[in-house]
């Protein structure tokens, strides 16, 4: 063996070999530093029952889940009374003052306007100091939807903090209160948070808001969203009391910016100070029969256990939380370690990282490592394989689609975890080869430099529009920025140098820890609908990775886009196969029955595009396609045949007032249901015109409603008592007073001659508010 000279340059042969040996390595350390971000992501390991009382048990808070989540229990069901007297036990066993606030509730965001008779179990467990400061709540929803016993969404919430209560009765008093707020009626719009806001004196009360749920089975408990006009002292006591902190202020920004609301986003709105928690993997047990207990991951439990019993006990003995304008920036960087800085920084550090820019340019044009010409070659390289890495995620996905069926609602299916890895490992082989192409006509520094300046400008199209989401551009390109500048100094890139390469790698450590767990985590919340960001996002990654990836491809230009490719086919090849359904992997459809009050006729209707082999049964003759809007105004085709006609009464509607002054009608009416059903809406006909409104005493905000021709005025009421709830209504005269009730029952009727199969066991219903439910309805006019 040559060895060089000490102090001198490698040996020819000593520097042939060194690039066949530093290309494996740095592509063994980068894969495995890819694997250890996406390490991170796993929740703690649960604890048995054994652990000692102070300590909070996974095992022993599984014990309340199973109790909790034996059946579905939606608002107004027998099983949601039976969960709601167990919580009243259990909260009143570890000596908590414990009350049930049963009262009516109506919101007005939109139609149908929102009603219910809740249960809130609320219980307060009273602090040793005589002037503990406000109290901390701590926050989760008992009720679930009709087709699923809710095991994580969110019976996992609600065992966590019975356990929780357990283990601070255990450790002695805490200087302040805790109210502890098992809410009903968050699956039905957020009904049982609304009343606790409105009505419950402790909510005046309230010093910090904690909310625990799920959108999943598994993973780690992601503080996603925080409450309050800043959040700057609270991440940071955060960062510091809790056992495994894991957040990043682009979940927080995402949410702000979707649809999607819990019961923390009425504190939120209310100016609350607070977090809101969720674990998120596993989509396609989210609000189906698979959310069992013993689908939960108990680790993920775990998890929100040690966030509650930490923050209660922290908050609880800790002075006030000061208040704190500012907001922060935050993110995880290896494990528990959570980095926050304020966002007053954000603009600053964009700067900061412009002007090293500028310098290593300049830099790179004075060594002649770089050209102007060729920078801007690698901007518009950078974003031409951007573009195409995203259509060909686009592309493979809608032939997946087409060639398989079955799917589930969102576009997913119980194998996307093998596509999307493997459409991943296909945009790094197509982003790779084309780095190869591409250095045909422009030097490795050049496309590295032209990748740069698309990070700036991500860089600084965050840290204007989405400051909590600036670290995941800024950090990356800053610390590549080093290397390449490294590179220009040393006048050029050597494969063959050791150092070079270390360097190069410690470079590469921020884009990677950052942005692998992101491009994961995005693929858990959306399942594909964001496959051409992710995969546009791993082009761009790959951009700003040029010269480590021209280190790995020294020895061999083919063999990343080769390796890459075959894994990804490889598991696209196996997803393939392996794609079917069976009883751990069900597929979902649905069905319902509707009975008209006014002509006695029945249908079975379905919103399933074709009949499969169970509710084919209900299909069997003369089939349609068209909207039902006697039972759902809406204009949805649903599939619809004739069913046999079931002897049950229909809703009615009774006059109790009716009077006009000048143009106003005034009309009282009292809707109930003799079927004794939970749920009824009420239809008014779109040439009814309401001034105001009341649901039960209380007045709905019209101004929060649409207005207009295409949206006729309706409300539905969850929890029906048995004397029907009372509506109000204030009307234009001129035409007579038209509408219509449905009452709602959970499951279809008996039917004299009619014997349903029992659905197979690769098949359940699908999240569907009327899948297997019983609809009847009747007109009337006054």
């Amino acid at each position: 063996m040559e060895i060089p000279a000490q102090g001198g340059p490698p040996t020819p042969a000593t520097a042939s070999r060194s690039p066949a040996i530093m290309g494996p390595m740095m592509f063994a350390l980068l894969v495995l530093l890819t694997l250890v971000s996406l390490w991170q992501l796993k929740p703690p390991d649960a604890v048995g029952p054994d652990a000692p009382a102070t300590e909070f048990s996974s095992a022993r808070a599984m014990t309340h889940l199973r109790a909790i989540a034996q059946k579905p229990r939606p608002l107004g069901s027998a099983e949601h009374a039976r969960v709601r007297d167990y919580l009243v036990q259990a909260l009143s066993e570890q000596g908590l003052r414990t009350e049930v606030q049963k009262t009516e509730v109506v919101m007005a965001r939109g139609y149908p306007v929102r009603a219910a008779t809740v249960e809130n179990v609320v219980g307060r467990m009273g602090g040793a100091a005589a002037q503990g400061g406000r109290p901390t709540l701590l926050m989760a929803h008992y009720d679930s939807v009709a087709g699923a016993v809710g095991a994580a969404d969110d019976g996992s919430g609600v065992a966590a903090l019975l356990e929780t209560v357990r283990a601070l009765k255990a450790g002695g008093p805490l200087r302040g209160d805790i109210i502890v707020l098992l809410t009903d009626g968050e699956e039905l719009g957020l009904l049982g948070a609304r009343a606790f806001l409105d009505e419950h004196p402790w909510a005046n009360e309230v010093g910090l808001v904690f909310n625990f749920e799920a959108r999943g089975n598994r993973g780690p408990v992601m503080m996603f969203e925080t409450g309050g006009p800043g959040d700057g002292a609270l991440i940071k006591e955060f960062a510091r009391s809790a056992p495994h902190p894991f957040a990043t202020s682009l979940s927080d920004e995402v949410y702000r910016r979707l649809p999607n609301d819990t019961d923390f986003s009425l504190f939120k709105r209310a100016g609350y100070a607070g977090l809101n928690f969720a674990f998120i993997e596993g989509l396609t047990h989210y609000h189906t029969a698979l959310d069992s207990p013993e689908n939960v991951d108990e680790r993920s439990v775990q998890h929100h256990g040690s966030y509650a019993l930490a923050l209660a006990r922290h908050f609880g003995n800790g002075e006030p939380l000061p208040p704190s304008p500012d907001r922060s920036v935050y993110f995880n960087a290896l494990g528990s370690a959570l980095i926050y800085y304020p966002r007053t920084l954000v603009i600053p550090l964009a700067a900061v990282t412009t002007l090293l820019l500028l310098g290593v340019y300049a830099l790179g044009l004075k060594r002649r490592q770089l050209t102007i010409k060729g920078t801007l070659f690698g901007f518009f390289a950078t974003l031409l394989t951007a573009a195409l890495s995203a259509l060909l995620g686009v592309a493979l996905w809608w032939a997946v689609r087409a060639l398989h069926g079955g799917w589930l609602p969102g576009g997913i299916n119980y194998k996307t975890h093998y596509y999307a890895a493997a459409f991943a490992l296909l945009a790094v082989a197509l982003a790779a080869a084309l780095h190869v192409l591409l250095r045909r006509w422009t030097s490795v520094t050049n496309l590295a430099a032209g990748a740069s300046l698309w990070w700036l400008l991500l860089t600084w199209a965050t840290s204007l529009l989405m400051p909590g989401a600036s670290y995941l551009f800024a950090w990356p390109l800053l610390f590549s920025l080093f290397g390449l500048a490294y590179v220009f100094a040393r006048r050029g890139l050597s494969p063959s140098s050791p150092v070079q390469c270390a360097v190069l790698l410690l470079c590469a450590v921020p884009a990677i820890l950052l942005l692998a767990p992101t491009l994961y985590l995005l693929y858990a919340a959306f399942s594909m609908g964001l496959v051409w960001v992710i995969l546009a996002l791993t082009a761009l990654t790959l951009g700003l990775l040029a010269t480590q990836l021209a280190v790995v491809t020294a020895s061999g230009r083919w063999l990343v886009p080769a390796l890459a490719a075959s894994v990804g086919l490889g598991l696209m090849l196996t997803a393939s196969l392996t794609a079917r359904f069976d009883r751990e992997h069900p597929k979902l459809n649905s069905a319902f029955y509707a009975l008209s009050g006014d002509t006695g006729r029945a249908l079975w209707v379905s919103p399933d595009r074709t009949a499969d082999a169970w509710t084919s049964q209900f299909f069997t003759g003369q089939t349609e396609v068209g909207a039902i809007e006697q039972f759902v105004p809406s204009r949805f085709p649903y599939m619809k045949a004739a069913a046999p006609p079931a002897p049950l009464p229909a809703p009615s509607v009774a006059v109790a007032q009716d009077e006009t002054r000048g143009d106003i009608r005034s009309t009282r009416l009292r809707v109930t249901s003799a079927r004794r059903a939970p749920s009824v809406a009420v239809y008014l006909g779109p040439e009814v015109e309401v001034v105001r409104a009341w649901v039960g005493g209380r007045v709905v905000d019209m101004k929060a409603l649409p207005s207009g021709p295409q949206s006729p005025w309706s409300v539905q009421y969850w929890g029906l008592p048995a004397e029907g709830f009372e509506l109000n209504l204030e009307t234009r005269t001129g035409r007579p007073l038209s509408l219509t009730v449905v009452d709602r029952t959970y499951g279809l009727p008996q039917l004299d001659g009619f014997t349903y199969r029992p659905r197979p066991a690769d098949t359940i219903p699908a999240p569907f508010q009327y899948s297997d439910a019983t609809l009847v309805n009747k007109t009337f006019t006054f």
